[in-house]
Order: C-alpha cells, then structure tokens, then sequence
C-alpha cells in the first residue's frame, strides 16, 4: 500500500474539510519525517568520508540531493495550495 502524498493530505484536510489544525499536524509530522531522511543521508554521507567509501558518498549524496529538489517541488505545491485556499475565502 503506497502512502498518500502530503499535497494529496493537505488538499484533504485544508481544502476539502477546512480543518487547520490537522493540517499543521500533518505538515509538522511530514517536516519531521523529511528532516530526519536528511539527516540520515549526511550520516551516511559523514561515514563515508570517515571510511574512504568514497561511492557511498556519491551515492548518498545523490540520493540527498534529488530529495532536496523533491523537497523544493513538493513545497512549492504545498504553498500553492495552501495560498489558493486562503484566496478563495
């Protein structure tokens, strides 16, 4: 079972049943998994360096920095939509 994008639960919490607090709770709760799916790949990164790997680094490097432009995306989609909502009302 795939999980539901943060643009997909916004739209339903904010949009759809006008309810801002659980949309903060969401967006906290998607801030917390993302940063700590960084954090996890300057770790990874860290450890690379530290044991000469340097195709680990690469490889952490690389897949932190699709995350960042992920991240910028999904952001930008997120402000959208919370921007439009606002607008409307």
């Amino acid at each position: 079972m795939s999980r539901r994008k943060i643009t997909e639960d916004i739209h339903l919490l904010w949009q759809r049943h006008d309810n801002a607090e659980a949309t903060i709770e969401k967006l906290q709760e998607w801030t917390t998994d993302r940063r700590d799916y960084f954090l996890s790949k300057l770790d990874w990164m860290e450890k690379s360096i530290d044991s000469g790997n340097h195709e680990a680094y690469r490889i952490a490097f690389n897949q932190l920095k699709l995350a960042i432009e992920n991240q910028k995306n999904t952001l930008d989609k997120v402000h959208d939509l919370l921007i439009y909502e606002v607008d409307e009302k």
